[in-house]
């Protein structure tokens, strides 16, 4: 991605007030590929039945609706819908940062998911007990780019909503 000097700026200064934001929020989404504890353990009011929960893999269901928010929020950027994509942010996050400015971030540090054409899953993790979950994005553009990210989601009312997301290397095979 290259950025005109001016937007480089703007860019630097918004990815410092995102990180600030969240992390006021949460921990760091993952710590690839293995989860960073510090946000599964983080202290939330929680019902008790789900005080015996164990941190561990997503289960298939949840796996499926981290895909479907993080696949419908990836299908409304890319037809450019910014509005919709944000409906899927966090309260936390939309509680922090506009709608005008997430159109900033997306457009000047995540500006392939404006044309990402498909999108794969893998090392997620769950923790029942705080409703949080965090999973590794590959994303591969039209022009068959590929990137990764590291996804934070919690569950809300309305089902579960993204934190964050950063940037990370992707995990290849050793062979």
């Amino acid at each position: 991605m290259t950025h005109h000097p001016a937007h480089t700026k703007i860019l630097s200064t918004l990815t410092m007030i995102t990180a600030l934001v969240l992390v006021g929020c949460v921990a760091p989404a993952m710590n690839p590929p293995e989860l960073n504890p510090a946000e599964l353990n983080a202290p939330e009011e929680q019902p008790d039945d789900s005080a015996s929960a164990p941190v561990g893999p997503c289960s298939v269901e949840v796996e499926r609706a981290l895909g479907e928010t993080i696949g419908a929020q990836i299908g409304a950027l890319g037809s450019g819908d910014f509005e919709g994509a944000y409906a899927f942010a966090a309260p936390e996050f939309q509680e922090s940062i506009t709608v005008e400015l997430f159109e900033i971030i997306i457009r000047d540090g995540f500006d392939s998911l404006l044309s990402a054409d498909s999108h794969t899953l893998s090392t997620c993790v769950y923790n029942p007990k705080l409703g949080r979950a965090s999973t590794v994005v590959t994303v591969r553009t039209t022009s068959q780019e590929i990137f990764t990210l590291a996804y934070s989601l919690r569950e809300t009312d309305q089902g579960w909503r993204i934190v964050g997301a950063d940037p990370v290397e992707p995990v290849t095979a050793v062979t």
